[in-house]
């Protein structure tokens, strides 16, 4: 595999909320300079290789982190890190709403599935101010 991107290292545990944790994934914290095609390439083969399901980490420095996991899930990612729209962005993850508003668009989730899942994060983002 060609090396596209950054340098990626294999993390012990990943911070902020997960989008579709998978139990027992790995985490892999991923460079913010990585690309979607490189995420692609290097996910794909990831899981191909180690036989578990990856979970990604990631940082919104570049502005890639969105595009970038959007490639990694297509590719086979089990899990993403995210943030509370609120804390996102920047040094910190890429915002949960913004990644499941994409993920409804695509999937076609119900109106009530959809509203469960904003009530759930509206009381993350109420009970963060207490922080």
């Amino acid at each position: 595999m060609k090396t596209r991107c950054a340098p990626v290292g294999i993390g012990s545990s990943a911070s902020g909320s997960a989008v579709g944790t998978s139990p027992g994934s790995q985490p892999l914290t991923v460079a913010p300079r990585v690309s979607p095609a490189a995420a692609t390439e290097l996910i794909g083969a990831l899981v191909q290789a180690v036989g578990v399901p990856v979970q990604v980490h990631s940082h919104m420095t570049s502005g890639m982190a969105v595009a970038m996991y959007l490639s990694a899930v297509k590719a086979g990612a089990g899990a993403i890190d995210t943030a509370v729209s609120t804390m996102s962005g920047f040094s910190s993850q890429p915002p949960t709403e913004t990644l499941m508003a994409i993920d409804f668009a695509i999937d076609g989730l119900s109106d009530t599935e959809q509203k469960k899942t904003y009530e759930l994060l509206r009381t993350l983002r109420a009970s963060a101010g207490d922080f």
